[in-house]
């Protein structure tokens, strides 16, 4: 036992006789966490939600990494579910593949929040998962108050957003959304598109977010398929028929990309971020 006013040894540091801690610095780097996570959805999920997107917020590589870009990851289910590991007494217990998935089918889901908070795209031996936004929420300067302040804000993901403010997008995903274009020699049906899906909103539009999570999901396809599906869907005018981006992809999905697809596409093969469950079966 130490005597009284001697100096004690930490971990992090050490105390000297006032009390006070002198803090080295932290290995490992941080995160950002926005407090108003606490009023989205998750908190009303099972603990393994919270857990798993911690974890995945780890995860993201902080910056550009070989083939992976900042905010990005690959790992796969069962990789997931052994991270979520626990123990209970001397016995360890794992989430069920069935938990994992269904976890990250809400964050891969379209929130409140205009958009996935995550995106997920199938590759060899797993999967590659895109942290929507991670650079935008990753930058304490976009932050209202970088201290202890009591400063009413609304959130969109994990970012908090000052009331009275007319809500915009993070400038990294405009940024990605104009570099996912640039794989599409014809841009201007793109744009097309995206204006004939925002006519199946009651809004009228559609958030950046969203976009950049429909974008993620036909990039698992070869340019001209993608383009195929969208002639069809515009020829068609599914739109008009109050049919969105899910009856496109199912269209692009059954498109060969050399002719338009015959017949309706089957609805059970739609794999969208609101059907992210049938998805994550065939990995």
């Amino acid at each position: 036992m130490s005597e009284k006013g001697a100096f004690v040894s930490t971990s992090s540091g050490s105390t000297t006789q006032s009390g006070t801690i002198k803090q080295g610095h932290i290995e490992g780097g941080y995160i950002l966490l926005a407090r108003k996570l606490g009023d989205s959805g998750i908190i009303e999920k099972p603990p393994l939600y919270c857990k798993l997107w911690i974890w995945m917020l780890l995860q993201a590589s902080f910056k550009n990494h070989g083939d992976l870009k900042r905010g990005q990851f690959f790992t796969s289910l069962e990789s997931m579910r052994d991270a979520m590991k626990y123990r209970i007494g001397y016995r360890t217990s794992k989430p069920s593949i069935k938990e994992i998935r269904d976890a990250l089918s809400f964050f891969t889901h379209e929130s409140p929040y205009e958009g996935p908070m995550a995106v997920s795209m199938k590759v060899t031996h797993g999967m590659v998962i895109t942290i929507c936004n991670y650079s935008y929420y990753q930058d304490i300067s976009n932050y209202e108050g970088h201290n202890e302040g009591t400063t009413k804000v609304h959130t969109l993901g994990t970012i908090p957003r000052k009331k009275g403010i007319k809500k915009g997008n993070p400038p990294a995903v405009a940024s990605e959304i104009f570099e996912m274009k640039k794989r599409y020699p014809d841009q201007a049906i793109i744009d097309q598109v995206f204006s004939a899906i925002s006519t199946t909103r009651k809004t009228g539009r559609i958030a950046e977010s969203v976009i950049l999570g429909i974008l993620h999901q036909w990039a698992r396809f070869p340019v001209d398929q993608v383009i195929t599906g969208i002639r069809t869907y515009l020829e068609k005018g599914y739109h008009r028929q109050g049919k969105d981006e899910k009856y496109l992809l199912g269209i692009i999905r059954n498109s060969n990309g050399h002719s338009t697809p015959e017949g309706t596409p089957n609805v059970d093969d739609f794999i969208t971020s609101e059907d992210i469950k049938r998805r994550l079966e065939e990995i």
